[in-house]
């Protein structure tokens, strides 16, 4: 993806008008791109131990985080992209405190968190050595690792499939991004 392609994305992501629910407890949902601030890519990387991808390069060099359909009013739903401070910050806490660690492979850097029915961690692979580099996988802190799921092959592609899909865990439920995606690239949603 090119950078041009990622600013047309986080724009989006920055126009997407509040949508409140329908149900008697009313809930807004709300998406937020928060403002890009300065951070050192070689601090991270040597801090974290990795090389991290492109498209989170990029992404960061351009926001520091985004907040998707967050539930405003109760704090229970939203898939949430933390700025690279919160991510070095939030890696040893949360891999210790709510994972096994031998879930947990070389490269797998935790760079936000998705907000429903269970929390689930949102994970990209900064190993340059596997195939897998760039993909997102998405966790969940009660089952072993071969229970997670492999959702995109890279951040740009997870938030291409999140926003057609409004916010749905699309990769639980089938979810035809082909079809979908191919309409969004045409402007016809």
């Amino acid at each position: 993806m090119t950078v041009r392609d990622l600013k047309r994305l986080i724009a989006r992501i920055h126009n997407l008008e509040d949508n409140i629910s329908s149900s008697v407890a009313q809930t807004v949902y709300r998406s937020v791109v928060e403002p890009e601030i300065p951070w050192n890519r070689e601090k991270i990387e040597k801090l974290l131990a990795v090389t991290l991808p492109s498209e989170l390069v990029q992404f960061w060099d351009l926001c520091s985080g985004v907040r998707i359909y967050e539930d405003i009013s109760y704090g229970q739903w939203g898939s949430i992209i933390w700025s690279p401070e919160k991510v070095v910050d939030n890696q040893v806490w949360k891999t210790t405190r709510f994972f096994n660690n031998e879930d947990f492979y070389f490269g797998d850097i935790i760079i936000g968190e998705f907000r429903g029915d269970s929390a689930l961690a949102l994970i990209i692979r900064c190993d340059r050595t596997n195939s897998d580099f760039g993909s997102i996988i998405i966790a969940s802190s009660i089952d072993p690792r071969d229970y997670w799921y492999l959702a995109a092959p890279s951040l740009d592609i997870h938030l291409e499939k999140l926003l057609a899909a409004q916010g749905a865990m699309y990769w639980e439920h089938g979810f035809n991004f082909d079809e979908d995606i191919k309409k969004w690239l045409s402007g016809d949603v």
